[in-house]
């Protein structure tokens, strides 16, 4: 191999020759495990050094290896994004170099934004709708397809992440890939196709830790939290611990009340050619008096001029409901260089969730606002084991490299429930809700609802030319889903449903670097998923459906600045639809459509000044309909809107020396509640302020964070997403937080 004049054989030992040691140091070039010398981004400084030889020195040969991976390892300018995220099976890709569209939000920014949950994080996204009622029912859209909490990856395997609580704690970073990534990820437990989330865990730094944050806000919340790290034994071995405890009187949702007591431990460990980490939670949750969406039935949605006109301070969530989780997860991930050019890796984990929940449904019947309130009591134990073995690894075919992957995972879900029947149903109004003691029914015993195994092998090639300007990303994955539900009449077995499908997912994507600040990218990818379940009221109630696939087409470009970075893209996703039917049924009978255009921009523009947002037009509609329904054709879909944007601005005080203030625009456009398109909600915006101080009292660092959510108070309802869902409710108030962190 020749790199600007200096010729190295694979094999030779390069220590000799302190010259390019002084260059690896300098950070103006790498060393790759082939003992191969590439030149880094940076030339400003590279010197000609003239004619360098290099001594083959005899000792044993010199294996560069890889650092275990650290998800802030990489950060861009400003801190608030990392270059790098876990794109499945192809594993950790800079944004530079993959043909999605896709960003890792960091801790960094959680932090300054004093995020509590993952909705506060993916807000950072245009392309991210939220659709969350209350802390029990936290939801939102990518590309305007709903996802929730439960198809969360974990360190990018599916199953082990927390079911319901959706604190980000433990995290060190959240990745958000946008589009279907049945190729890269395997199918997603709940029927998510729009995008994936992926959740990074915290790990030990190369400096020990010892950070206590105090908070106060979002309604009547005081939380303690721990953060600690250690690493042992020259840096071989690391352990970080995160401790969590929240009291709660009452939260940012109106009279709800959301207290949570966690742990969570991250160990790693590396060797000469291995790496390993093993994380470990434990959550309990308990959130009283919940909030709840207004449903409606579609005659009753289409005959509505316009939503009611309740006070802002209006609760739907009926007194003395809760939801009350328990859940432990454990993960080991671990990988092994075969040798210079080849990686094998192992992952196992599992998860126990136990959920105890009473919630409410709030029923609009007519456009006088008569309601109905009725009951639902969910005892439910959840149980995952997730298992995945691959191996990685470079080939050269003339003047092509091939980098290929190899992977084969499996999910095994069991799902056990006891619904004891809450009495009684009764009438009310939307405008001045009144509620009724209830009547809880006796506990039966846990009863065996869903047992389902998802299983599958992919491939994967990413074709590289000599130049490293074209990129070819090809591959497949074969996924089989073994599913039996069962329904009962009392705690008899009524009857049992099986099915074992299986489907193929190819993905294929091109990305042309036109030079060091711009790339060009395209893909065709496909999402699949379980298929939906039947809900109570329909004929066929509790069936679950078969896999179905959804199919994307997409482009852009992608610029890279050094200090700012934008991407831009635009796709078409097609996406099957369930409806109920004329007779009742719930069926898939339909298909959407969604098209956008992506904006999106971070970076460090000045120094001090870091912006963080984008902008998101989407076209979705329904393109066939069947039954009573095909009169909607070439609607919009309920809950998207067409125009959504967020742009965040942060700057230091030059003049306060550790002082920073930051602001947040959120916008959304007005969203369609019923497929008629005849009721919508209105459009809103919603202005964040925060601010930082940071200094030093008594020798001890501390940082000071204020944030104001929702400045002007503007609560407003919002429209849930689905073909038939007719739902909304209405956003959160003005809140705020106040929080002080000591490092010790």
């Amino acid at each position: 191999m020749k790199t600007n004049g200096v010729r190295v054989k694979k094999g030779q030992a390069v220590l000799a020759g302190r010259v390019l040691g002084a260059l690896v140091l300098g950070g103006l070039w790498t060393v790759t495990a082939g003992n191969q010398v590439e030149a880094a981004r940076d030339y400003s400084n590279l010197q000609d050094l003239g004619k360098v030889t290099l001594v083959e020195e005899k000792k044993e040969p010199v294996v560069v290896q890889a650092e275990p991976e650290t998800a802030a390892e990489d950060t861009y300018a400003g801190g608030q994004v990392s270059r790098k995220s876990s794109i499945g099976v192809l594993g950790k890709k800079d944004f530079m170099e993959v043909p999605f569209n896709v960003i890792s939000i960091s801790e960094e920014t959680m932090q300054n934004q004093q995020a509590s949950n993952i909705i506060d994080v993916v807000a950072n996204d245009s392309s991210v709708t939220d659709l969350t009622l209350s802390g029990a029912s936290n939801a939102w859209s990518i590309r305007g397809f709903k996802t929730t909490q439960q198809d969360v990856q974990l360190n990018g395997i599916y199953g082990v992440a927390p079911r319901y609580y959706t604190g980000i704690e433990y995290l060190e970073n959240v990745e958000i890939l946008k589009g279907p990534s049945a190729m890269l990820s395997g199918m997603a437990p709940n029927d998510t196709v729009g995008g994936v989330i992926n959740y990074v865990t915290k790990h030990a730094g190369d400096e020990d830790k010892n950070t206590v944050t105090l908070t106060y806000g979002e309604g009547h919340q005081f939380t303690q939290q721990l953060d600690m790290s250690r690493r042992f034994n020259d840096g071989k071995y690391g352990v970080r611990l995160n401790v969590l405890n929240r009291g709660s009187q009452e939260d940012a949702y109106k009279n709800e009340s959301n207290s949570a007591n966690t742990v969570f431990m991250g160990f790693d460990a590396k060797g000469e050619r291995w790496r390993t980490s093993l994380d470990m939670g434990y959550i309990y949750n308990d959130i009283e008096n919940p909030q709840y969406q207004v449903t409606m039935s579609q005659a009753t949605a289409n005959k509505l001029t316009a939503l009611p006109s309740v006070s802002d301070d209006a609760t739907f969530g009926a007194p003395d409901t809760y939801r009350r989780v328990t859940e432990k997860f454990a993960l080991w991930k671990g990988e092994y260089d075969l040798n210079d050019d080849w990686t094998a890796w192992a992952a196992f984990g599992m998860r126990n969730t136990s959920q105890d929940g009473l919630s409410n449904r709030f029923l609009l019947n007519n456009v006088n606002g008569n309601a109905r309130v009725s009951y639902v009591h969910n005892r439910q134990i959840n149980k995952a084991i997730s298992s995945e073995f691959g191996v990685r690894g470079h080939l050269q075919t003339g003047s092509l490299s091939h980098e290929v992957s190899i992977a084969a995972s499996q999910v095994r879900y069991k799902v056990y429930e006891d619904k004891p029947t809450v009495t009684p149903t009764y009438t009310t109004s939307v405008y001045s809700p009144s509620w009724q003691t209830y009547t809880d029914g006796s506990y039966g015993p846990y009863l065996i609802r869903d047992n389902r195994v998802q299983q599958s092998v992919g491939i994967n090639d990413i074709i590289s030319t000599a130049d490293n300007r074209w990129n070819f990303i090809l591959g497949g994955r074969i996924q089989q889903v073994k599913d039996t539900s069962y329904s009962y009449s009392g705690s008899t077995l009524k009857s049992t449903t099986r099915y074992d499908e299986t489907a193929f997912t190819p993905t294929f994507g091109i990305v042309h670097k036109v030079n060091d600040r711009m790339s060009l990218y395209a893909n065709y990818a496909q999402g699949l998923s379980l298929g939906e379940t039947a809900p109570d009221g329909t004929e066929n109630a509790g069936q679950t459906f078969a896999p179905y696939k959804t199919t994307q087409y997409e482009v852009g470009a992608k610029f890279d600045f050094g200090k700012i970075a934008t991407t831009i893209s635009a796709f078409t996703m097609k996406n099957p639809s369930f409806i109920t039917t004329d007779d009742n049924y719930y069926a898939l009978a339909g298909e959407q459509r969604n098209r956008g255009i992506e904006l999106s921009v971070f970076g460090e523009p000045r120094e001090g000044t870091r912006i963080l947002g984008g902008i998101t037009f989407m076209d979705a509609k329904y393109i066939t309909l069947a039954s009573s329904y095909a009169g909607y054709e070439g609607n919009q879909a309920t809950g998207v809107p067409r125009w959504s944007g967020v742009i965040g601005v942060e700057q230091d005080i030059k003049s306060v020396e550790g002082l920073s203030v930051n602001t947040r625009l959120t916008y959304n456009g007005k969203a369609y509640v019923n497929m008629a398109n005849t009721l919508s909600t209105s459009p809103w915006v919603r202005w964040d302020l925060g601010a930082r101080y940071k200094f030093t009292w008594d020798k001890t660092p501390l940082t000071v964070r204020a944030n104001v959510y929702n400045v002007l108070d503007t609560v407003k309802w919002h429209a849930l997403q689905g073909s038939t869902t007719n739902a909304i409710y209405l956003g959160k108030g003005r809140t705020f937080t106040l929080s002080v962190s000591a490092d010790f």
